[in-house]
């Protein structure tokens, strides 16, 4: 009996989950239609064709993410027996969750260093700023603060130089 009343609440979170993804996708599918379509070659002025447009990729993204968000949508309303406002009230207790300040304040950094960090600071120093706050958040108590900034250190200049010397791509 445990197992079902699990699987069902499992059911319950689906609909939700997807009801936000499936809003997400339909967001993003909207911003990347009006990316261009075509992709011309400036010495030509000739079409390139539609595969090198750059609105293609988040396209294809949004829509597959909007036919998976429909697909977990119909699961779960075939396991979930019906949302009452009850269920309601556990999801709203969420936001009050541990799990779910740490979720929001991961989102936050993220945001900080894609629109504030790259572009303004140097790649492998914002890489640094935005891995070591992040670890520091999920840290355990056998990591120590010395061996989170060791690891953040190396990892960046690892990828730095890997794009810059190796692979001779140029960070932002």
């Amino acid at each position: 009996m445990g197992e079902e009343r699990e699987r069902i609440q499992l059911r319950k979170a689906d609909v939700i989950a997807s009801v936000l993804l499936l809003i997400a996708s339909a967001f993003f599918l909207f911003f990347a239609l009006l990316m261009p379509a075509k992709f011309y070659i400036q010495a030509t002025g000739q079409p390139s064709g539609i595969f090198t447009a750059p609105g293609i990729f988040p396209i294809l993204v949004a829509g597959i993410l909007i036919i998976e968000s429909v697909l977990l949508l119909r699961t779960g309303l075939k396991g979930a027996r019906g949302l009452h406002i009850q269920d309601l009230r556990q999801g709203i207790s969420y936001i009050h969750t541990r799990i779910f300040k740490r979720l929001v304040i991961v989102v936050g950094l993220l945001v900080f260093y894609i629109f504030l960090l790259l572009g303004r600071v140097r790649y492998d120093v914002a890489t640094f700023i935005y891995l070591f706050s992040t670890m520091l958040i999920f840290r355990r108590a056998k990591y120590s603060i010395a061996k989170i900034f060791f690891i953040c250190v190396v990892f960046s200049l690892a990828v730095s130089l890997a794009f810059k010397h190796l692979f001779r791509i140029p960070l932002p």
